[in-house]
């Protein structure tokens, strides 16, 4: 506990350091984006193909597959619940909440934390959750805002699938980088914990925390994504006879599925012309409670 508390309270005064950057409007919007789009399109995809720079293994190959169907089942089983559960709110806040409740943070907060906690190889299985999220997200997701049809190969063409795929075969082709492009590629990579901190700092520094602790289907939307989901995976992992003790691969599945609200929702939010203020809000409140939750799981997973 106290390693995993040490490591949430590194990223949280990262994420407290890109508040202030953003109050000091060192951080401004435009500078924002251009942040997010080198972590999105090259500094997060190199940190994956580096990640998978680890020697084969069948039970990795495996694991991997199991984490990949966790995460199909996690992203559409929110889904599932959040079109039901706001069916009758109004359209706009209803995509903020169905879209909040299915996807949940596994890069931006995912990776580093994972990360820190499990080196590489957290990250490795990070990673196989951001493949089915970006299918899901660039299919699903966007069809919660607008129902224009999509070109089936879209979500293929995403920075986040391309690196996860590369990454993925020179694994199990076993195709070691030259020394000098593992380098230059895990240098660069390297900074995604920072980057994506900072970013979320100054992402919150905009939101009305105050207003926002008063809304209800922002509670119930986290109580799913950061309690209900984590705790029904840990259920299906022990029911299939899995335990701790089987590896890495268990904690993360677990803490991916509890990670908070996805930031793209507020993109497409905002890229919609959904309620962007209020899925800003909605993002936020899930974020700070997961402070508090994800050390609760991994307490709860360390006495099983």
């Amino acid at each position: 506990m106290t390693t995993v508390l040490n490591q949430i309270l590194t990223l949280g005064i990262i994420i407290f350091i890109g508040i202030i950057l953003a109050k000091l409007s060192i951080l401004t919007g435009d500078t924002r984006k251009k942040m997010s789009s080198m972590l999105i399109y090259v500094v997060a995809p190199l940190y994956v193909i580096t990640s998978f720079q680890i020697e084969y293994s069948e039970y990795l190959l495996k694991t991997m597959g199991i984490v990949a169907l966790f995460a199909i089942a996690v992203i559409s089983l929110g889904l599932a619940i959040g079109r039901l559960l706001w069916r009758n709110q109004p359209q706009d806040k209803a995509q903020v909440l169905t879209h909040a409740s299915g996807f949940m943070n596994c890069g931006f907060i995912g990776y580093p934390l994972l990360s820190a906690l499990f080196g590489e190889t957290g990250v490795l299985y990070a990673s196989v959750f951001v493949l089915v999220f970006q299918v899901f997200l660039w299919t699903l997701g966007v069809m919660i805002f607008s129902e224009k049809p999509k070109t089936w190969y879209k979500p293929l063409l995403q920075p986040g699938i391309i690196g996860v795929v590369t990454g993925l075969t020179l694994f199990i082709l076993q195709i070691k980088l030259p020394s000098f492009i593992y380098n230059a590629f895990h240098m660069v990579g390297s900074m995604t914990s920072p980057l994506a901190m900072l970013i979320i700092g100054a992402f919150l520094s905009e939101v009305d925390i105050v207003h926002s602790l008063k809304d209800l289907p922002t509670y119930i939307t986290a109580l799913f994504r950061l309690i209900l989901a984590p705790g029904l995976a840990l259920i299906v992992l022990r029911l299939l006879g899995f335990s701790p003790a089987d590896g890495i691969f268990f904690y993360c599945v677990v803490i991916l599925s509890g990670m908070p609200s996805a930031t793209n929702t507020v993109l497409f939010a905002t890229n919609y012309d959904a309620d962007a203020k209020y899925s800003a809000s909605v993002v936020a409140i899930s974020t700070i409670l997961s402070g508090i939750t994800i050390p609760v799981w991994l307490h709860i997973i360390s006495l099983l």
